[in-house]
């Protein structure tokens, strides 16, 4: 009998150690999964902790986040960026010393683990793709902060635009040609000049010479019996009455070779800032990353958004806040030069050429002018007799016309002033007898108030016409420029700029509930790693 107890002590003895083996096993394997979601949580926290060290400056002055991986240094060190996230991730995983310290007693740490190691596998800069990601950031930031009617203005911006682009395309051609014929002009009325004063000169002599004038051909010479002919004389006659009509065409076209800036700026100060070109993100060689991220944003809406953007961020001319070495940003925007001048000039020639073509359109269809400039044609060539030199007079006329009120209307925005697009006959500045003395004129405009669009609503309409692929590589080099500028910042470079990453943390579980069956059996779980894979992104 008590044999059969002890077998019965023994049996339940060992099934009693079974049973709290594989309840200790089964306690461990949750434990396990509960660590291995722990850790989930601290790669989590460690990532964006690693990101709570941004660029403050970078998201306060244009809405964009970052993280400058540089270290106070200038190139790109992703080496930093994984030291960073290796002691964020020991500090979040040592839960005994956290919980001692406000809850003194309490130091059991049922997930036991200990980060191991990190590993930085890809990243994203705010550089890559040209600029892509940068762009991505500015319309997101727009959407959220643009109201629905500033829309629907941006969308008459861009139908101005399409229609400029059309006018300019017009116009383009005509003053290609143009530029042939007034050359070809020239030619020839300095040849019908010379041939008619050497027959004034030779009206003595038995055989006089005949200018025969055929359309659209060169003047050739004939001979007549005894002197000028009645048609010569007619000619010379009416030649001397031309004399005394003021010609404005050749001084408009002297003008327009000549440096714009003056004529349209007057007494202004223009800023003589420029940077060496090498130090610009555009023209350096760049640090890239190695992440591909989502990118939603970039229809015709989108494009619009990032140039209001632009429009928001960036100094331009007029402009009263202090800047970085360039001050005329939103003109290197469309210029793209190191240089303040050239970037202006550059922007007051297409700001010229676009109201140019809608003036030339302008005086197309009003029948005043037209009358007007045919009449001076005729008073200033009629001489010739040839139609079609005449006829190349006018229309030579018309264009520079056009070309004048540019100037006049240019030098009104330059001065704060306000000029229609499109214009009426009331809002002509530049009378056609009043244009062979255009630069005395100018000064005038810097007391024209004027009505319609101003500087800045020009210069939206100039980068609703541009490439946004160009804007985005310009604005990152502004950007850069201009952070640099700030105290602290001065090392701050786009290409070192973190604004995405992928990471794996390894950590070390040891062994808890495992240890019961491991005493009994000499067996068990002796602990291991767990690998998880993070990361974060904006």
């Amino acid at each position: 009998m008590r044999r059969s107890r002890a077998v019965i002590t023994v049996f339940f003895s060992l099934l009693s150690i079974l049973f709290l083996s594989l309840m200790f096993t089964c306690a461990e394997a949750v434990r396990y999964r509960s660590a291995r979601a722990h850790c989930a949580n601290l790669t989590a926290v460690g990532s964006w902790s690693v990101f709570s060290g941004f660029e403050n400056r970078l998201l306060e002055k244009f809405d964009v986040f970052g993280i400058h991986s540089a270290g106070g240094g200038t190139s790109l060190s992703i080496a930093k960026l994984n030291e960073s996230l290796k002691s964020w991730m020991d500090e979040n995983a040592d839960v005994r010393r956290s919980i001692s310290e406000k809850l003194p007693g309490l130091t059991f740490d049922p997930f036991q683990v200990t980060a191991q190691s990190t590993e930085i596998t890809s990243y994203a800069l705010l550089s890559d793709n040209r600029g892509e990601y940068f762009y991505q950031q500015a319309v997101d930031f727009m959407h959220e902060t643009a109201w629905m009617n500033a829309l629907g203005k941006l969308s008459d911006a861009s139908k101005s635009a399409k229609d400029a682009q059309e006018a300019l395309k017009t116009y383009e051609q005509s003053k290609k040609d143009a530029d042939k014929k007034a050359k070809q002009l020239r030619e020839k009325t300095k040849q019908l000049e010379e041939t008619l004063k050497a027959d004034s000169d030779s009206g003595s002599s038995q055989a006089g010479s005949v200018v025969i004038i055929v359309p659209d051909g060169p003047a050739s010479v004939g001979s007549s019996p005894g002197g000028l002919s009645a048609s010569q004389q007619q000619m010379k006659a009416e030649k001397e009455k031309a004399s005394r009509v003021k010609n404005p065409l050749w001084k408009m076209i002297a003008l327009s070779w000549k440096n714009v800036l003056p004529l349209v700026c007057g007494d202004l100060n223009i800023s003589s800032g420029k940077l060496p070109g090498k130090e610009l993100l555009s023209k350096r060689r760049k640090e890239s990353g190695t992440l591909d991220l989502d990118r939603k944003r970039g229809g015709a809406a989108d494009n619009l958004l990032f140039r209001e953007y632009l429009l928001d961020h960036f100094p331009r001319w007029h402009s009263d806040e202090p800047a970085a070495r360039l001050k005329y940003q939103i003109e290197y925007l469309i210029g793209g030069t190191a240089s303040d001048s050239k970037n202006l000039k550059k922007t007051v020639n297409r700001l010229i050429l676009l109201r140019e073509a809608y003036n030339y359109l302008h005086l197309q269809k009003d029948p005043k002018a037209l009358k007007e400039t045919s009449t001076l044609a005729a008073l200033i060539l009629g001489w010739t007799g040839n139609a079609a030199l005449i006829e190349s007079f006018r229309e030579l006329l018309i264009i520079y016309w056009a070309y004048g009120e540019s100037l006049y209307d240019v030098r009104i925005l330059m001065h704060k002033g306000k000029v229609p697009l499109i214009k009426t006959a009331a809002d002509w500045h530049v009378p056609l007898s009043q244009l062979h003395d255009l630069p005395s004129r100018l000064e005038k405009a810097d007391r024209t108030a004027g009505k319609g669009l101003a500087y800045a609503d020009y210069l939206r309409l100039l980068l609703n016409m541009q490439s946004v692929k160009v804007q985005k590589e310009r604005a990152l080099d502004l950007l850069e420029l201009n952070l640099q500028s700030e105290e602290g910042c001065e090392t701050f470079r786009a290409d070192a700029c973190v604004i995405a990453m992928k990471n794996v943390c390894t950590f070390r579980i040891r062994p808890v509930f495992s240890a019961v069956p491991k005493s009994f059996l000499g067996t068990g779980y002796s602990g291991g790693e767990i690998r998880i894979e993070g990361g974060f992104a904006y």
